[in-house]
Parts: structure tokens; sequence; C-alpha cells
């Protein structure tokens, strides 16, 4: 079913059905600007359609098996470049913090972005204001509760994109990624 709701967007709403019982049903409804070229965008509708419901349960597991894959590939590319790695997975109410490694005098926070496509842009490019705000809060908590830290800190960020094979094509280190006041720079 496609409904047009103005002509500027348009909302679809797919309804997969299991073969065992009609009464169980996902709907998805994406919202999509239109496009100069609508053949594109119908056969993406297609692809869709045509996966179904499996497909939409394996995207998700998928994409949390690339995030796992991107913070082993971001802790060895860090471990290689001096940077000793304090903790992982650090989690508090404001959120986690994915890797806490240390560098000389520097604490360094990492929050690591990891893409199997580029569809919907670059790694580095998804971090929205209000995760970067959850990441300070984040890293804020876990100088305030721990202690024999260094003094500066930073928040860095790690964007890798995977080819097909799940190989890392491209690491990106961004060093201060995250401006969380001058007082703690390193």
């Amino acid at each position: 079913m496609i409904d047009f709701c103005t002509s500027q967007h348009l909302v679809i709403r797919l309804y997969a059905f299991s073969a065992q019982s009609l009464v169980s049903h996902l709907s998805l409804r994406i919202s999509l600007k239109l496009s100069s070229n609508f053949t594109e965008l119908a056969s993406s509708i297609i692809k869709i359609t045509s996966n179904g419901v499996n497909s939409v349960k394996k995207q998700v597991m998928d994409r949390q098996e690339v995030g796992k894959l991107g913070e082993k590939v971001a802790q060895k590319f860090l471990k290689k470049r001096g940077y000793r790695i304090r903790e992982t997975g650090f989690r508090c109410h404001h959120g986690e913090i994915d890797i806490i490694a240390q560098r000389k005098d520097c604490l360094v926070f990492v929050e690591v972005r990891t893409k199997s496509n580029l569809d919907f842009g670059t790694p580095e490019e998804s971090i929205t204001q209000a995760k970067k705000e959850r990441i300070i809060a984040s890293a804020l908590t876990y100088t305030n509760t721990h202690q024999n830290l260094p003094s500066l800190w930073r928040i860095d960020v790690v964007a890798i994109e995977l080819d097909d094979k799940g190989k890392a094509k491209r690491i990106e280190h961004i060093e201060n990624a995250i401006e969380q006041g001058p007082r703690f720079n390193c």
C-alpha cells in the first residue's frame, strides 16, 4: 500500500505476513522525499518488499555485529599507535563509552562508528548533537567515579568503513572530535 501525503513526501507502509500466521505482521513506515529519479526509489521499494520480515530482523542483528567488529578493529588500531586500553563498554545512566584508553598523560574516551555502506553518510557524520552530549556526560561520570586518572582528557572518534567481506577499508582516528571545553583537552 502506498499513501501520498503531500506532493513533496511519499509515505510507504509495507506489510509482511508470516506464512504461519496472518495475525503477526510487520509495519514499516518510511517517509521519503521524492527524488528526481523515481526509478531508483521504486527499485529500492521492490528490494525492501521482496526481502520480507526475515531480512529486517537480520539487518538489526547485522548492525550489532558490525558495531562489535568495529570496536575490536578500533582497539587493535589504537594499541598499534601506542594507546593503552583501560576499559571497554563503560556504561552509566547517560550512555556508553566504547573505549577508554590512555596515551602518555592523557585519558582518551573513544566513540567508535562503523558502517558497512555509506547509504546514509559516513560513520563520523552519524554522531548527533544529542549523542555528543551523552558522550560528554558519560566521560564526566567516568572521571568523577574513578581515581588515579590523568587530569587531561579528550573525546576522540574512530570512524571505520567495512567492505563487503567485513574487512576495514578505511579507519580514521579523529582526535578531539567532540569538544567538551578547553580546560580538559590534551
